[in-house]
């Protein structure tokens, strides 16, 4: 086989790759928009959510380990040093004392 033969093989395997690839980074590109479209519903879902959780007199919080829940104004209350605490943290710290 010729070197001109061999280039031309070369080259159109090359040029096959290439819209191969190209066909592939279009595929990408939509998934990813429809993606980057997706999170940013959620976002705005959990955003809504959370205004009308606001307008309940409802809290989200955070547990000690992490948890994370509704709380709810009379659901808060003093810990033994005057901080505030949520009941759910209350909840866990007598939990983690009981397992301790």
């Amino acid at each position: 086989m010729s070197l001109r033969r061999l280039e031309a093989l070369a080259l159109d395997q090359l040029r096959t790759e290439c819209a191969r690839l190209a066909i592939e980074n279009d595929t990408l590109r939509t998934r990813a928009e429809r993606a980057e479209a997706e999170a940013d519903a959620a976002r705005e879902d959990a955003h809504d959510a959370y205004m009308q959780l606001i307008d309940t007199g409802a809290q989200i919080g955070i547990t000690l380990d992490g948890h994370i829940g509704i709380i709810h104004e009379a659901a808060q209350h003093m810990d033994g040093q005057g901080h505030m605490q949520s009941a759910l943290d209350a909840a866990m710290a007598t939990t983690l004392e009981a397992t301790a």
